[in-house]
């Protein structure tokens, strides 16, 4: 079971045991605390949807490249021995 469904649960059964309190004190309490099982439960879920989510590429990017400007199509030692561009060019 996910955690956010297991926070739910203990939300759920906060609100039952606050029912059959006889206090109001006692039945805030328990209520308060099925509150806070509820927000850890929408954030766990909130947390787990954005780690599970891959981060899209920006639009339109390509992996740069290097080519050989030799004509033998080695790297040279020198600056002036490629050209860095990309598939397109």
């Amino acid at each position: 079971m996910k955690k956010f469904a297991e926070y739910r649960q203990h939300a759920a059964e906060c609100r039952a045991l606050a029912k059959k309190m006889p206090a109001e004190d006692q039945r805030r309490h328990l209520l308060d605390m099925a509150e806070n099982w509820d927000r850890l439960a929408l954030e766990r879920e909130r947390s787990m949807k954005l780690t599970a989510e891959p981060s899209p590429s920006p639009v339109g990017t390509e992996p740069t490249r290097f080519y050989s400007d030799r004509a033998d199509g080695t790297f040279g030692g020198g600056a002036d021995s490629y050209t860095r561009r990309t598939p397109h060019d």
